[in-house]
């Protein structure tokens, strides 16, 4: 019998989900909300994809609320908790910890 959960373990692995991921995972999160990694940002439109394949999704009001800066808003190659929407869109509840980061220094003199 095909295990759905596992098919969308299966697919997060290929785009780098790993043990580390899974911890940081809390409470209902293993059960109850999809994960997905992020593709795309296209202003504030994200795409991400997990075991469902390819969704566009909107940030959650409250992680946008909380967001300091840019810093803390979702950014491309972030693993994230999503919530489905009845539109078939998704909606970011949680970016997971980031492992790596890529940045470049803002543009004009230092000096």
């Amino acid at each position: 019998m095909d295990d759905p959960r596992a098919r969308t373990r299966g697919a997060l692995v290929a785009l780098g989900w790993n043990d580390t991921f899974e911890d940081a995972l809390e409470g209902d999160e293993r059960t109850r909300l999809p994960v997905a990694r992020v593709i795309e940002e296209q202003k504030r439109f994200y795409f991400v994809e997990g075991g469902n394949g390819v969704l566009l999704a909107r940030i959650a009001g409250k992680l946008r609320h909380a967001a300091i800066d840019r810093a803390g808003l979702p950014a491309v190659g972030d693993f994230v908790v999503v919530a489905s929407e009845s539109s078939g869109e998704a909606r970011i509840e949680r970016i997971l910890p980031r492992h790596t980061k890529l940045s470049r220094k803002a543009a004009g003199d230092a000096n």
